[in-house]
């Protein structure tokens, strides 16, 4: 506390020294007779975050201490829990200090908050909605285990009931609780990314996880949605609610949202570029739940652009953040290029005031996209049906980087091929490299939507007129179906089977 940076960071480098030190000297030891206490462990890895100080190897020694103190004390009635602001305040600073933490971090915490989230005598005693926010932050950041996803997602059903309910809950400082605007657009937002990670992991088990987790998020949508409606909100907020019932996918409360997107329009002059983006991105993917996969279903549902009297959809607010965007075109990065041009393409804006400026930002930083961003805006100058060729190319001369080729997934090829097709640019080597490598992934059977991806092969040679690889359908037909591929002969000409030959 009475360290300043800026005048003793010397003295603090040392102290942090003097603790990797000491924590490596007596690693065994540490690991196996420690007496450290939670309140200790909040209070260093609080100023380690303070000082914006990683001691990685302290805190892995220290993470392995409690996981392995808790596991010994778990069973033991007599034995005292550890209080949920010391719980919540090692939370909160790991987050801060490892966005994306290693493996030598995650695993021994992530371990811990397995134990502590699944204990029934632990959890009830988080009944602070700010504690609450912290457990679900360190369980998205660090990975936590379905079972504990879970189990934390109820226990947090059940603080917001009783909280909306008027009934008793209480913090540890014996005060009633209320969840401000600000704390439920942290508890959606965070519940929602904890919802999307268990559904993105794939097995049968996780399917099933997913099922009961979206039943909690939804339910919390219905809860805390009433404490969006407020005034108070700031850009932030706004952008990450918005960000949470998109990636949810709940729109059952059309007057929050459009709040929500009126919030940020109304703020622009506090909100960042990317809180501006996100929200732009969220209102497009909205819009594809609303309205389909249609690009041009949103804008001709009137109803859902203009609306007369005071309830204007968050879809006229979209555009109002495209404008926006558009006068500040310089300053995007490219994965904001990327994602506002997938959103004006989702929404069918295709006002030259709006896009043009856009484009040029894409022209000027296309060669710095990575292979996610490069197909998103291929795929959204298609459904623009936008004839900027000279960024069209500019992507396809990646497809001669080897490093671009494999970051490549079976998804981001086809679309490639599919944008090539619907332009109709026949493009030999592109199509020669993309259809190779979807034979590969293909070959390598780990994509459940190879049928798709060979149909949208034959799909796209056929639109510029190239014969498609035989050895690719010879080569699915023989794994998938079973076929064997008819040999070669001197009967066998081209002009005869036409290609058609399995």
């Amino acid at each position: 506390k009475r360290i300043d940076l800026e005048k003793d960071s010397t003295v603090a480098q040392q102290l942090c020294s003097a603790l990797e030190t000491k924590t490596i000297d007596n690693s065994q030891e540490f690991r196996r007779n420690s007496r450290l206490l939670f309140a200790d462990t909040a209070r260093i890895i609080g100023t380690l975050e303070n000082w914006h100080h990683r001691a990685d190897v302290s805190l892995e020694y220290l993470g392995y201490s409690l996981h392995l103190m808790y596991l010994e004390q778990q069973h033991d009635d007599r034995a005292m829990l550890p209080r949920p602001h010391h719980v919540s305040a090692i939370f909160r600073s790991l987050c801060l200090l490892y966005p994306n933490p290693s493996l030598e971090i995650r695993t021994p915490f992530r371990d811990l908050g397995d134990l502590l989230f699944c204990d029934k005598r632990f959890l009830p005693t988080l009944t602070s909605f700010y504690d609450v926010s912290n457990a679900l932050w360190f369980a998205v950041t660090f990975g936590v285990s379905q079972s504990a996803a879970e189990s934390l997602g109820e226990h947090v059903l059940v603080v917001t009931r009783r909280s909306m309910d008027h009934v008793s809950s209480l913090g540890y400082n014996g005060k009633p609780q209320h969840c401000s605007p600000r704390m439920a657009c942290r508890i959606l937002n965070s519940f929602t990314a904890l919802a999307v990670r268990n559904k993105s992991l794939q097995s049968k088990e996780a399917n099933s996880s997913w099922f009961r987790v979206q039943a909690q998020l939804y339910e919390m949508f219905e809860l805390l949605g009433e404490q969006l409606l407020s005034t108070q909100l700031d850009p932030l907020d706004a952008s990450n609610a918005l960000t949470a019932y998109a990636k949810s996918g709940y729109t059952q409360d059309p007057g929050i949202l459009d709040h929500l997107a009126l919030t940020m329009v109304r703020r622009f002059q506090g909100a960042s570029i990317r809180q501006i983006v996100h929200s732009l991105w969220a209102c497009a993917k909205l819009s594809q739940v609303d309205c389909g996969d249609s690009v041009q279903g949103a804008r001709a549902e009137e109803s859902l652009w203009y609306q007369d009297g005071d309830s204007v959809s968050y879809l006229t607010y979209a555009f109002d953040m495209a404008m926006h965007l558009s006068h500040f075109a310089s300053e995007l990065s490219t994965k904001d290029v990327a994602q506002t041009i997938w959103a004006l393409a989702r929404l069918g804006i295709s006002n030259e005031e709006i896009l043009d400026p856009l484009l040029e930002r894409t022209r000027e930083l296309v060669v710095e996209f990575n292979a996610q961003e490069a197909v998103s805006c291929l795929w959204s100058l298609t459904k623009l049906k936008h004839d900027a060729y000279d960024v069209v190319f500019q992507v396809i001369r990646k497809l001669q980087n080897d490093q671009f080729i494999q970051t490549l997934g079976l998804k981001e090829a086809t679309t490639i091929l599919y944008s090539l097709g619907k332009l109709d640019i026949r493009e030999e080597y592109a199509f020669e490299t993309l259809s190779n490598l979807i034979l590969q992934k293909v070959e390598g059977g780990s994509e459940a939507s190879s049928p798709t991806a060979i149909a949208q092969i034959l799909w796209s040679h056929r639109q510029v007129h190239l014969k498609p690889p035989q050895v690719i359908l010879d080569a699915w037909a023989s794994k998938n179906l079973g076929l064997v591929p008819i040999s070669s002969s001197p009967m066998d000409d081209d002009s005869i089977f036409d290609g058609a030959t399995i």
